[in-house]
C-alpha cells in the first residue's frame, strides 16, 4: 500500500436498499486502491439493509456501520462525514456501484495539482482530456446547472478541508430534489482552489430503481420557489451581487425543467414568474430560447414537444 497516497472515506447512505446493497458494497471492496474506509449509514431502513450492513462490517474491518433514525439522504451523508477519518471523501448511493478503478484514478488526478475537488462522470464525459476550472468558474457553472460540472454529490472527491462547519452538508428535509446541487454550491464557496475534471466514467448510476426520487418527483412552481430561496442563501452575502446573472439564469433553467418534466405552464401566474420578470428587465442579456419561454410558454412547450417527437 502506498503510504504517500491519501486515505479516503467512502460514505454510503442506506435506505430500502436490500436489493442493491450487496452489489454496491462489493464494488467498493473490489477497488484497485485499497487504502480506504467505508461508512455505511443505515438511515432507519425498514428492510434488511441494516442487517446486510452489519454482515459486511463483521467480514471486513474497513467497513463501519451506523444505524440512525430516518432523517433523509442529506442528513445520512452528514452523519457519515462526521465520523469519517479520511483526508478525502467520496459519496456513493446504495443502489449504485463504482468501477474498480474509480478511487485509484480519482486520487491520481491530484498528482501535481493543488486542488480540493476532483470531478468524474457517470455518463459519457463532455471533455476529451483533463480539464481545470478556477474556483470562480466552477461556482458559476454550478449555479446555472452546467452538466459538465456534474451537479450530484457522487462521482466526486472532496478534500476534508472544505468541511468548514458542521452544517455545511445539511439542508431542510423538505428539499428532496436538487439537494446535491445546493450542497455542491455551498462547498464551492468553501473552496478557493482550482477544480480538476477527469475525462472518465468513474461511477455507475442505477436508473432502474423505481423508488428513487428521479422516478417519482414532479416539480411545482412552489417547490422551485423554495429551492431558489435556499440557493440564494447558499451564496455568501458579500458575493451575491457578483453572481447575479448566474442566479437569474438558474431561475430560467428551473422553468424549463418544469415544462420538460410536466408540461405545466400555469407558473406564468405565479409570484415567482412576476418577480423573475422584474429582475430580468434590469439589463440581463437573455438567449432567444429563454425569451420565448418567458413570453410565449405555450409556443415553447409546443416546439419542445415537437423536437422530442422528431429525435425519437
Amino acid at each position: 500500500m502506498n503510504e504517500t497516497t491519501p486515505k479516503i472515506s467512502v460514505i454510503v447512505p442506506v435506505y430500502k436498499a436490500e436489493n442493491y446493497l450487496h452489489r454496491c458494497v462489493d464494488s467498493l471492496l473490489a477497488q484497485t486502491f485499497q487504502d480506504f474506509e467505508i461508512l455505511l449509514v443505515d438511515d432507519g431502513s425498514p428492510d434488511r439493509s441494516g442487517e446486510i450492513c452489519d454482515e459486511y462490517a463483521r467480514k471486513d474491518k474497513r467497513v463501519r456501520v451506523f444505524h440512525t433514525s430516518n432523517q433523509g439522504v442529506v442528513a445520512a451523508r452528514a452523519y457519515g462525514t462526521k465520523f469519517s477519518t479520511g483526508e478525502w471523501l467520496t459519496f456513493v448511493d446504495s443502489d449504485d456501484t463504482l468501477p474498480n478503478y474509480c478511487i485509484e484514478k480519482g486520487l491520481q488526478a491530484k498528482a501535481g495539482k493543488d486542488t480540493n475537488i476532483i470531478v468524474g462522470y457517470y455518463h459519457q464525459p463532455p471533455i476529451k482530456k483533463v480539464m481545470v476550472l478556477s474556483a470562480v468558474e466552477y461556482r458559476k457553472e454550478s449555479i446555472v446547472g452546467s452538466p459538465r460540472v456534474m451537479l450530484g454529490m457522487c462521482a466526486k472527491f472532496y478534500h476534508r478541508s472544505l468541511l468548514t462547519s458542521d452544517d455545511i452538508l445539511m439542508l431542510p428535509r423538505d428539499i428532496i430534489q436538487g439537494e446535491d446541487m445546493l450542497v455542491n454550491i455551498k462547498l464551492s464557496f468553501s473552496n478557493q482552489k482550482d477544480v480538476v475534471f477527469l475525462p472518465l466514467i468513474i461511477y455507475n448510476y442505477n436508473t432502474n430503481n423505481q423508488q428513487s426520487c428521479m422516478h417519482t418527483f414532479k416539480p411545482t412552481i412552489e417547490y422551485i420557489d423554495r429551492f431558489h430561496k435556499l440557493l440564494y442563501q447558499c451564496i455568501p452575502f458579500s458575493e451575491r451581487g457578483f453572481y447575479k446573472n448566474e442566479l437569474l439564469q438558474a431561475k430560467i433553467v428551473s422553468l424549463r425543467f418544469i415544462i420538460h418534466m410536466t408540461g405545466n405552464i400555469s407558473w406564468k401566474r405565479s409570484h415567482y414568474y412576476r418577480t423573475l420578470n422584474t429582475e430580468l428587465h434590469s439589463g440581463f442579456n437573455m438567449m432567444w430560447r429563454d425569451r420565448l419561454l418567458l413570453s410565449f410558454p405555450r409556443l415553447y412547450r409546443f416546439i419542445y414537444r415537437l423536437y422530442k417527437t422528431i429525435i425519437r
